[in-house]
C-alpha cells in the first residue's frame, strides 16, 4: 500500500512519512507500539526542597524561637523553655510543665493556636512527600512490568510495611535506650514514655527531670514525632495504593481477554477510550458515576459545538494506520468521480 502508483496522485513525502512512523511505533518481534511508549516522557519527581518549604522551615524555626524568648524572659532556664516549646509545638503536653501566670496563659493560647497552623502545613508536606515517594516506586514497577521483567520483591506489600515502620522502631529503640540509663527508668518505663511521646499523646505521668534528658528530648522529639507522621502517612498510603492492582490487570493475558471477550459477546468494539475506562474502573482508580458525569459533560460541550474537532486537527494526529485508510477512500471517491462525470 505504500508503493506511490497505487495512490494515483499521492505525494511521495507522505509515503515515506507512513512507512517511517510505521516502522518507528510497531515493534517488529512484538508488534508492541515501544516507540510510543519510549517517547513518552516520564514525569518528574517533585522536589522535596523548594522555596514554599524552605520559607515555611524559616517560619517556624522563628515560631520557636519566639517561644523560647518569652518563656525565657519569664525566668524559665533556657533549657526549660526549649523543651516547653518542643512539647507544644509536637503537640505532646507531657504535663510536667505549664504557664503560671495569666500573661503567660494567654501568650500560650495564641502560640498554640500559631504552632497548629504549622503543624497541619508540616503534615500535608509530609503526605506529599510519601505520595511522590509511592509514585516513583510505581513508575518503577511500571517500566519493569513493560519490559516483561519480574518485579522486584522489594515492592510486595509487606516490604513496603516493614520500609515504614523501620524508622520507628529505631527512635523508639534509641529512647529507650537513652532514658533508661539518663532518667533511670525501667526498660520498660522508658520504652513506654518514647511511645506515648512519639505518638503525641503524653499522659504525664512519667517526665523528663534531668537537663540531659531534657536537652536531649528537644531534638528526639522534633524528629521523632516527624517520623511517626512519616509511617502513618506510608501506612495509610499503602492500605489506599490502588496502583498495584492497575498493574496486574494491565499486564495480566487473562484479565485482557476476559476484557475482549466480554466485548465481543455484546457486539461491541473494544478501542482505546472503552478499554482506558475499563482499566481504571475495574482497578479502583475511578468510579463508573464520575465516568459517567465526564461523559455527559462531553456531549453536553459537543452538542453545543465547543469540543467539535476540526477535520485538520483529525489530519494532524491520525495514526498511520487511519493514514492508510483514508488514502484507499480517497482513491476509491477518485474512481468514482470519473464514472459520474
Amino acid at each position: 500500500v505504500y508503493k506511490r502508483q497505487e495512490y494515483g496522485g499521492l505525494e511521495d513525502d507522505s509515503c515515506e512519512t507512513a512507512r517511517d512512523v510505521m516502522k518507528q511505533t510497531l515493534d517488529e518481534s512484538t508488534c508492541q507500539p515501544v516507540a510510543t511508549l519510549t517517547a513518552q516522557a516520564e514525569p518528574s519527581t517533585p522536589s522535596t526542597i523548594d522555596l514554599g518549604s524552605m520559607g515555611f522551615l524559616l517560619l517556624v524555626l522563628v515560631h520557636a524561637l519566639t517561644g523560647v524568648a518569652f518563656f525565657t524572659l519569664q525566668g524559665w532556664s533556657l533549657i526549660d523553655s526549649a523543651y516547653f516549646t518542643v512539647l507544644t509545638l509536637t503537640t505532646i503536653g507531657a504535663g510536667d510543665m505549664a504557664p503560671d501566670t495569666n500573661f503567660q496563659k494567654v501568650f500560650t493560647t495564641f502560640y498554640v493556636l500559631v504552632g497548629f497552623c504549622y503543624l497541619g502545613y508540616a503534615l500535608g508536606q509530609v503526605a506529599l512527600f510519601v505520595t511522590a515517594r509511592h509514585e516513583e516506586q510505581h513508575r518503577e514497577e511500571m517500566r519493569q512490568a513493560r519490559s516483561g521483567a519480574s518485579l522486584d520483591p522489594r515492592t510486595s506489600f509487606v516490604w513496603k510495611v516493614t520500609m515504614a515502620a523501620h524508622g520507628m522502631v529505631f527512635f523508639l529503640a534509641v529512647g529507650t535506650l537513652f532514658y533508661s540509663v539518663t532518667e533511670g527508668w525501667s526498660s520498660v518505663d522508658a520504652l513506654y514514655f518514647s511511645a506515648v511521646s512519639l505518638t503525641t499523646v503524653g499522659y504525664g505521668d512519667l517526665s523528663v527531670k534531668s537537663n540531659a534528658g531534657r536537652v536531649f528530648s528537644i531534638f528526639y522529639l522534633l524528629f521523632g514525632t516527624l517520623m511517626t507522621s512519616f509511617f502513618l502517612g506510608s501506612l495509610a498510603e499503602l492500605f489506599l495504593n490502588k496502583r498495584e492492582r492497575l498493574i496486574d490487570m494491565l499486564y495480566d493475558s487473562d484479565s485482557n481477554q476476559q476484557l475482549w471477550h466480554e466485548h465481543t459477546a455484546r457486539g461491541e468494539e473494544v478501542n482505546q477510550a472503552s478499554y482506558i475506562e475499563h482499566m481504571l474502573v475495574n482497578s479502583g482508580q475511578i468510579d463508573h458515576e464520575t465516568v459517567n458525569e465526564i461523559k455527559y459533560r462531553y456531549q453536553q460541550l459537543h452538542s453545543h459545538g465547543i469540543v467539535a474537532v476540526s477535520y485538520t486537527h483529525l489530519r494532524a494526529h491520525e495514526t498511520p494506520e487511519h493514514l492508510v485508510c483514508r488514502l484507499l477512500l480517497e482513491k476509491k471517491k477518485k474512481k468514482l468521480s470519473k464514472y459520474i462525470k
